[in-house]
């Protein structure tokens, strides 16, 4: 009767693809939990590593040489109980052995992705850089962001705040046809970022937006939350929002706007193009400057 919109159904390869990446997330949440069980196995035996390494398996040297002789033999003066130690070597284990499935799950995905290139350009993928590259923490060895241009016919990553891994996800769960979307605005609604307007009588009683779990939307809103200290048209936007309506709302308003850049880009195969956002933010600082000028000669006047 065409009362119920059809809702989005990705096809094949995207459901393979968001299913890798969905499970890949979730081992790195998983050893990030071993993580936290190791330094509570070392806080128990009262070895304050915490003092001084804020991560215990990440780039330790610089803090180690900041800290003083007194500061380190204080921080091993430890009691090794049988039981936690036991416990430390199986979390400890456990974690390697996340990191060995999360590798596993990384080459899963690139062979998916190369396999979704192939298709694009009838099996022809001599055209890739696929030079190794040296893993950092949670991030793939291969050249992702040249797969996803590739993949997408564009680059995501371009875009200020959208990391290579938050631009997989993206296209994991959204894929690379974003016609199933007729509009922006359709597209930032299935993504849980547009207002839920509830109108009786012609007037809007609530606008509040709905409470649903949305990885892409998360994604999105990841890579706004990444921008609140970034020198550059959208850390602007988000510290402006964030200064009248707190940070929740800064968040989702800048997760709208990066996504609907998203939109643009990668349904009319185009490059990131900051100009627009650099004219718009030289404008608002045009405008506070007038307004601050009237309220200085305000004041004179006054005075």
């Amino acid at each position: 009767c065409g009362l119920l919109t059809n809702s989005f159904q990705p096809d094949n390869d995207t459901r393979t693809l968001r299913c890798l990446v969905r499970h890949r997330k979730n081992l790195i949440k998983n050893g990030a939990d071993y993580v936290n069980r190791m330094q509570k196995s070392l806080e128990q035996m009262n070895i304050k590593v915490h003092t001084v390494i804020s991560d215990i398996l990440g780039k330790t040297g610089t803090l180690i040489i900041k800290a003083s002789k007194e500061d380190m033999v204080k921080s091993l003066e430890g009691d090794w109980r049988s039981e936690h130690l036991f416990e430390l070597k199986h979390a400890y284990e456990l974690y390697h052995y996340h990191q060995e499935k999360i590798q596993e799950c990384n080459q899963q995905v690139e062979q998916q992705i190369l396999e979704q290139i192939a298709k694009k350009n009838d099996g022809d993928i001599s055209f890739l850089n696929s030079k190794k590259t040296k893993r950092k923490k949670n991030q793939m060895d291969f050249d992702l962001a040249c797969y996803l241009k590739s993949l997408l016919g564009t680059d995501p990553t371009e875009i200020f705040g959208i990391s290579e891994i938050s631009a997989l996800e993206i296209v994991a769960e959204t894929g690379t046809d974003l016609t199933h979307w007729p509009t922006e605005k359709h597209f930032t609604a299935w993504l849980g970022l547009a207002p839920n307007n509830k109108i009786s009588g012609g007037k809007i009683i609530s606008s509040r937006i709905m409470k649903k779990k949305h990885n892409a939307g998360q994604a999105f809103k990841m890579a706004a939350n990444s921008l609140y200290r970034s020198q550059n048209p959208l850390g602007d936007f988000y510290r402006r929002i964030k200064a009248r309506q707190g940070a929740g709302k800064a968040t989702v308003a800048t997760a709208r706007k990066i996504a609907v850049i998203y939109y643009h880009m990668a349904s009319k195969k185009e490059g990131f193009n900051p100009s627009l956002l650099l004219e718009y933010q030289e404008k608002f600082k045009q405008k506070k400057i007038n307004a601050l000028e009237k309220r200085l000669a305000f004041l004179k006047g006054a005075a």
